[in-house]
């Protein structure tokens, strides 16, 4: 199913449109949702935040140095490895700290969100680049 999800999402969707996803994830199907739709939309949400994780992490060790074009290791998407490669600095200013989950991010994606709800018509990666770069800024001196 995570495969799927990762494999499978680049309808670049809206801001509002991974909040809900999120919110599925988070909370279960509300509104009706038919199962099987209520589950790729939870398995999304947490698939495309772990891609994300993974492209953010990537950038910061490589301190923002990522080739756009290049092939990225492992389970990084190949979306999210080429937005932050071309996010100049996200991947140097934003430090992720360990065990951080999909599920801590997607908690605090909803809050940002009603906080903020201009990334609500944002695409999906703005969005989620805005949550991670606000929420863990790097303290201090450079990495």
């Amino acid at each position: 199913m995570l495969a799927c999800a990762t494999s499978c999402r680049a309808e670049q969707a809206s801001g509002a449109t991974l909040v809900r996803k999120c919110e599925t994830y988070l909370y279960g199907a509300k509104g009706g949702l038919p199962p099987d739709q209520a589950a790729a939309d939870a398995a999304y949400c947490a698939a495309f935040i772990d891609a994300t994780i993974a492209a953010a992490r990537l950038a910061h060790e490589r301190r923002g140095l990522l080739q756009p074009n290049g092939v990225p290791p492992g389970k990084v998407d190949k979306r999210a490895y080429r937005a932050f490669a071309m996010s100049l600095g996200l991947g140097v200013d934003t430090c992720l700290p360990q065990g951080l989950t999909p599920w801590n991010v997607a908690r605090q994606l909803r809050l940002m969100v009603s906080l903020n709800r201009e990334l609500l018509w944002a695409d999906e990666l703005t969005t989620l680049r805005f949550v991670l770069s606000e929420l863990y800024p790097c303290k201090g001196a450079s990495p």
